[in-house]
C-alpha cells in the first residue's frame, strides 16, 4: 500500500456544501407606506417613522432601510437595540442584512431616547466606520438619520460627514 491510499483512508472524502439561498417572496399588503424612492433625509425620516415610532423608544435602536438601485426600500431591519444611552453596532450586522437583501445602498437610523438629536462623537465614528466599509463591497451609505422628539432629526449627510 502506497502513501497516498494510506492517507485516503485516514481522511474522510465526503464533504458537506452549504448553500445560502436568497428567497424573494412577494406579500400581499403592507402595514406601512413606503414612498417610490427616497431622495431627500426628509424621505428617510418620514418612511422611518412611519414603520415604527423611535419616539416612543426607550432604548437606542440601530437600525438600516436596504435600498436598491433607484432608492427603493427593499428592506427595514433593526440591527442592535442598546441601552439608554448607547448602542453597539457592529458592520458585520449590518452589512450580513444588506448582502442578505442585495442592496446596492443604504441609509442607516438610530434614535436618542433623550430626544435630542444631535450627533455624538461616537455616532460620527460609527457613520464613518460604516461608509468606509462599505465602499469596500459596493454597497453605498446614502445617509444617517438621528431621530429625537417632537418630528426632530439630524442627518449626517446634511451636517457634512458624508
Amino acid at each position: 500500500m502506497n502513501y497516498a491510499e494510506k492517507l485516503k483512508g485516514m481522511y474522510p472524502t465526503k464533504r458537506t456544501i452549504e448553500e445560502i439561498k436568497i428567497v424573494r417572496e412577494k406579500v400581499k399588503g403592507t402595514m406601512y407606506h413606503i414612498p417610490q424612492s427616497i431622495n431627500s433625509p426628509q424621505d428617510a425620516f418620514d418612511t422611518i417613522m412611519g414603520i415604527m415610532d423611535l419616539e416612543k423608544e426607550t432604548q437606542e435602536l440601530f437600525g438600516v432601510l436596504a435600498l436598491n438601485t433607484k432608492n427603493k426600500v427593499i428592506g427595514f431591519d433593526i440591527i442592535h437595540k442598546g441601552t439608554v444611552n448607547a448602542s453597539m453596532v457592529s458592520s458585520r450586522d449590518v452589512f450580513k442584512c444588506l448582502l442578505l437583501r442585495n442592496a446596492t445602498s443604504f441609509i442607516c437610523f438610530h434614535n436618542h431616547p433623550s430626544g435630542d438629536p444631535s450627533p455624538s462623537g461616537e455616532d460620527i465614528e460609527v457613520t464613518k466606520k460604516l461608509k468606509s466599509a462599505g465602499e469596500m463591497i459596493d454597497i453605498k451609505l446614502l445617509d444617517h438619520i438621528i431621530t429625537g422628539d417632537h418630528g426632530k432629526y439630524v442627518s449626517l449627510k446634511e451636517k457634512g460627514v458624508l
